[in-house]
């Protein structure tokens, strides 16, 4: 690896350059393109996980609780429903880390989800197509579709 102050060979494991004194963290750091980030986009984000843990909450605690459940495969339906509202967890905290396969991941749990709890697939379609549009607000000429990494 070279210096970007003085050009000259730097040996490896240095963390400075020997000929000019340019520290290579302070080279690598700058070099670091971080993404714009919308604070409307990560208050959704972090929004949408509150609710969504809530939820697999209220599933796993109270639904039994109004519901005569007389055996263990009654509660397959509310156990898929849990995992379907986890693994869209999983994938909102894919996309607070700027992944793409966060929103599919997220799409493809709550699509599969809103079979299951039938009652509740409005709210869970609005919540994707809000979060779709709000992947798509501008900031700085770029929305924030474009800056996530697959």
């Amino acid at each position: 690896m070279r210096c970007e102050n003085c050009g000259n060979e730097i040996i490896k494991g240095s963390q400075t350059c020997l000929y000019c004194g340019n520290s290579i963290y302070s080279l690598r750091k700058e070099n670091i393109v971080e993404p714009d980030r919308h604070g409307f986009a990560i208050f959704w984000l972090y929004f949408l996980l509150i609710v969504n843990y809530s939820l697999s909450f209220v599933f796993l605690i109270f639904i039994p609780m109004f519901y005569d459940i007389k055996n263990i495969f009654e509660y397959i339906p509310l156990l898929i429903i849990i995992i379907l509202i986890v693994l869209g967890n999983f994938g909102l905290i894919l996309l607070l880390r700027w992944k793409k396969i966060g929103f599919w991941v997220f799409l493809g749990s709550i699509g599969v989800c809103s079979f299951f709890a039938i009652n509740i697939a409005p709210f869970i379609i609005i919540s994707a197509i809000i979060t779709w549009i709000v992947l798509h607000l501008r900031k700085n000429d770029k929305t924030i579709w474009e800056q996530l990494k697959y």
